[in-house]
């Protein structure tokens, strides 16, 4: 089975403090801890960088 993509996060103010969500393909958005949204940031500012990596690289090859 494929693993769900992560397509955002957010965060919202509740009563009790803070609460994190992450936003999937096919799943919904999903309420998660602390530690799971920080590893989502970081999978999606690892494809960011991979697409800004990849937009110049062909930026280069069109020259």
């Amino acid at each position: 089975m494929q693993k769900d993509k992560v397509r955002g996060v957010s965060i919202h103010t509740t009563g009790e403090g803070l609460a994190y969500y992450i936003h999937y393909d096919q799943n919904g958005t999903k309420h998660v801890d602390k530690q799971m949204y920080e590893e989502a940031i970081a999978s999606l500012q690892k494809w960011d960088h991979q697409i800004d990596q990849n937009k110049t690289e062909i930026r280069a090859l069109k020259l």
